[in-house]
């Protein structure tokens, strides 16, 4: 494979390998073949935009130009471990932007992070099997760095953020590569020896509990009240009949102004 732009930014991470791009279809795509082809675990693969960006559900995901998009090979999986792995990831994040950028972003269960109600950046984790049989999983971070509003389309300008409109200071994005992707290691070299390590730095992270929110499953949309996330990184919610529920998995958005009783 011709590699565009490889290690200018990886200082003494070279090994494992960082692959640094200026566009890419998709990092996790482009990861997923080259841990098809037997990449070592801990191998990077970041770009600055995406033409094929992915969401959650197969949704698209707008990846302008200045974001970093990033996508970490992990290898020796426990499938137990998996549901801590995408909050794992979000943890992460939240110290790399702290770190590089004095931003403090909160996390939206289960996976997006958010400045004042708009979307800053997205996970998507994946796993697959390699060629010899053995699976692994693709951890994908998109953040929106040093895009403007109108990089982003009409349909999604209101939503979104980044770290440039949040701080008002340009990003250098190899800077943030290397913390992001040491966060990242280290974080993930914990959650191998105990998955829900971030439990309590995730929960106070999280900024969708003690309130109402939407529930988005099956074309349908219902408002229940989050009361709290769960030792196995799950949501505890209440029904407006009484009914508790926990969500493992899905999409919720967070209403605003709303005075849900906490009872």
């Amino acid at each position: 494979m011709n590699i565009e732009s490889m290690n200018e930014c990886t200082g003494a991470l070279a090994a494992p390998p960082v692959y640094y791009y200026e566009s890419l279809g998709s990092t996790n795509t482009f990861l997923k073949s080259l841990a098809y082809e037997g990449a070592a675990d801990g191998t990077v693969v970041a770009a600055q935009r995406q033409t094929e960006g992915r969401g959650r559900s197969g949704k698209s995901f707008e990846s302008p130009p200045g974001g970093l998009y990033l996508s970490m090979l992990l290898r020796d999986i426990r499938p137990e471990s998996l549901t801590a792995l995408t909050p794992t990831a979000a943890v992460a994040v939240c110290r790399a932007l702290e770190r590089c950028c004095g931003l403090s972003a909160g996390i939206k269960w289960p996976n997006d992070l958010i400045c004042r109600d708009k979307k800053l950046c997205g996970i998507l984790c994946e796993s697959a099997v390699d060629a010899l049989g053995q699976r692994y999983a693709v951890v994908g971070i998109g953040i929106n760095v040093n895009s403007a509003e109108e990089a982003f389309s009409p349909e999604v300008r209101e939503i979104v953020c980044s770290v440039l409109t949040e701080t008002g200071r340009l990003t250098e994005l190899c800077e943030l590569t290397e913390a992001l992707a040491a966060e990242l290691a280290a974080c993930f070299s914990l959650w191998r020896r105990e998955p829900f390590f971030a439990l309590d730095e995730y929960r106070r992270l999280c900024v969708s509990c003690e309130q109402a929110v939407d529930i988005l499953r099956d074309g349908t949309r219902e408002t229940v009240y989050a009361e709290r996330i769960e030792d196995d990184f799950s949501l505890f919610v209440r029904h407006a009949d009484g009914r508790r529920e926990k969500l493992f998995f899905g999409e919720i958005s967070l209403r605003k102004n709303t005075n849900a009783e906490k009872t």
